[in-house]
């Protein structure tokens, strides 16, 4: 994540994590095909979402189940 950081995200506490082809912020028509690629590749089901995986990054960490808000 430090290199991904580094390298590939905007600068500063505020910046955004993944930024478009241009250094922008992605918008929905430059993503949806990367997406579908790489969710076919992984072989996860079309069911899933980009949007769905939000919550996996908060609970991978945490040694047992928890609410996380």
């Amino acid at each position: 994540m430090t290199e991904h950081l580094e390298h590939y995200a905007a600068a500063g506490r505020d910046g955004h994590v993944f930024l478009g082809p241009q250094g922008g912020r992605l918008r929905r028509s430059n993503f949806r095909d990367d997406w579908t690629k790489t969710r076919t590749k992984a072989g996860i089901s079309a069911e899933i979402h980009c949007h769905d995986l939000r919550h996996t990054g908060t609970h991978w960490p945490l040694p047992e189940p928890a609410l996380v808000n």
